[in-house]
C-alpha cells in the first residue's frame, strides 16, 4: 500500500523516541489518505504517550463524526493508550468500535476472489493477505506484480476493522488454509502470503498442510513460528522463497527461519531488499521475482 512506507517511518521514529517526527509523518498520512485505522491508532498512541490530550480529544471527536471505528481488541489492550482512558470520547470510541466489530463478525464470510486468467504453463497463485488488509489495496500493489498469473485472493473470515480482515485466531486460520488448499483442484500451485498471512502459512507448513511451493513476502514471524518449524518433522519437496527488507523489524526472524529450513534440507532462497522495511515497493518485488523465475 502506498502509505505503508510512511507508516514504517512513523513507527521507526516513535521506537527511537522521536514522537514529534512520528506525529508529523502519521498526520501527513491521515491528511493525504484519510483516517486509515492503523495510522489513527498510532496517532492516538503518540498523543497519549506525549500528554497531548486536547489533540487526542479533537481526533476522537472527528472519528465519532465520521463514524470510524478501530479494532476494539487493540484499543482495549494497548497500554500506550492508558492516559486517554478517562476521556469520555475515548470510551465512546471503544464502545462504538465493539458494537461495530461484533456486528461485522456476525456477517463476515470467507471469500476467494479470482483475478486474472488461467494459463496451462503457469501455476496459479493462492494469496493470503496481511493483517488489516483489503482487496482494493492488494490490487494496487500486487495486480501488476502478478500480471499474467491466475490469482486466488483468499479473504479471511476474521474481521480487523471495517472492510479489513486478519488472521488473528491462529487455530482457525490454519484450519482455513488447510480447507482451501485441500479442496483445490489445481495440481500445481504457488502458495503466497504477506506479513501476517505469511506467518500463518509458515505455521500451517509446520503442520504438514502445505506441500506446494511457497512465496513469502515480509513474513511477520515470531519465535513461536520458528520453534514450530525447528521441532517439526518436515517431509517437503517444494521450493520456498522469502522476500524481505533489511530494515524490517521481522527481518532477523526471517533469516533465522531460512537457516532452520536449510538445516532441514529444504530448498529455500532469500532475497533481501536494502532500505526497505515492513513494506516493499512493488517494482522491487517484481524484480526479485524475475530473478527467481517466479514471474
Amino acid at each position: 500500500m502506498k502509505y505503508d512506507i510512511q507508516l514504517d517511518q512513523a513507527f521507526s521514529a516513535c521506537s527511537r523516541g522521536d514522537f514529534a517526527a512520528g506525529e508529523k509523518v502519521v498526520t501527513d498520512m491521515i491528511n493525504t489518505y484519510g483516517c486509515i485505522e492503523r495510522a489513527v491508532h498510532l496517532l492516538l498512541c503518540i498523543y497519549s504517550c506525549t500528554g497531548q490530550r486536547e489533540k487526542a480529544s479533537l481526533l476522537l471527536k472527528r472519528l465519532e463524526e465520521e463514524s470510524i471505528w478501530l479494532n476494539p481488541i487493540e484499543l482495549e489492550n494497548d497500554n500506550d493508550l492508558n492516559t486517554l482512558r478517562d476521556l469520555d470520547d475515548f470510551n465512546t470510541l471503544l464502545q462504538f468500535s465493539w458494537d461495530s466489530y461484533n456486528c461485522a463478525v456476525k456477517n463476515v464470510q470467507r471469500k476467494i476472489y479470482t483475478i486474472g486468467e488461467k494459463k496451462d504453463d503457469v501455476a496459479p497463485i493462492y494469496f493470503f493477505h496481511g493483517r488489516g488488509a483489503k482487496l482494493t489495496e492488494f490490487l494496487e500493489d500486487f495486480q501488476d506484480i502478478f500480471n499474467g498469473r491466475l490469482v486466488y485472493y483468499v479473504q479471511s473470515e476474521q474481521v480487523y476493522t471495517r472492510e479489513r480482515y486478519c488472521w488473528d485466531d491462529e487455530h482457525l486460520s490454519i484450519l482455513q488454509v488447510g480447507d482451501i488448499l485441500g479442496h483445490s483442484s489445481e495440481l500445481h500451485k504457488l502458495i503466497c502470503g504477506v506479513s501476517q498471512g505469511a506467518r500463518i502459512l509458515v505455521n500451517a507448513f509446520a503442520q504438514g498442510i502445505i506441500k506446494d511451493d511457497m512465496l513469502l513476502f515480509i513474513p511477520a514471524l515470531s519465535k513461536s513460528s520458528i520453534d514450530k518449524i525447528r521441532n517439526a518433522n518436515i517431509d517437503y519437496e517444494g521450493n520456498i522463497t522469502i522476500i524481505s527488507g533489511d530494515r524490517d523489524a521481522c527481518f532477523p526472524a526471517s533469516m533465522e527461519l531460512a537457516e532452520v529450513l536449510k538445516k532441514k534440507g529444504c530448498d529455500i532462497s532469500c532475497h533481501v531488499i536494502k532500505g526497505m522495511g515492513h513494506y516493499i515497493l512493488p517494482q522491487e518485488i517484481k524484480r526479485k521475482m524475475i530473478l527467481e523465475n517466479l514471474y
